[in-house]
């Protein structure tokens, strides 16, 4: 009997250091996956202050077109303006040669 006892209790202490070795080694991958997570957590709060700079910037960026557009049209008006002022003018100088013409031909 007493050899039996003792091979169940070699046995047992077998499956002890087996559990614990097993216990050892989860412990391990648990805690390299808790540290995966950390990284992964700030990598995910790294980026999500990078979009929120990037939304920042593009509507920075969005302002400035707006009022590049703004200016563009202030000036396609003006230019319009201009355009309209140099055909008058034109128009006025022809009229002014041919007022010459006709006085010259008279004299």
């Amino acid at each position: 009997g007493i050899n039996a006892e003792y091979m169940g209790v070699a046995e047992l202490s077998t499956d002890n250091a087996k559990l614990k070795e097993d216990n050892a080694g989860l412990t391990k991958q648990l805690t390299a996956q808790e540290n995966e997570r950390r990284e992964l957590e700030q990598e995910a709060r790294e980026l999500k202050k990078q979009l929120s700079e990037d939304r920042n910037a593009l509507k920075q960026k969005e302002l400035e077109v707006d009022q590049l557009r703004a200016k563009l049209d202030r000036l396609t008006e003006v230019h319009e303006q201009l355009e309209t002022s140099n055909a008058d003018l034109q128009t006025k100088l022809k009229k002014k040669k041919k007022k010459k013409k006709k006085y010259s031909a008279l004299i």
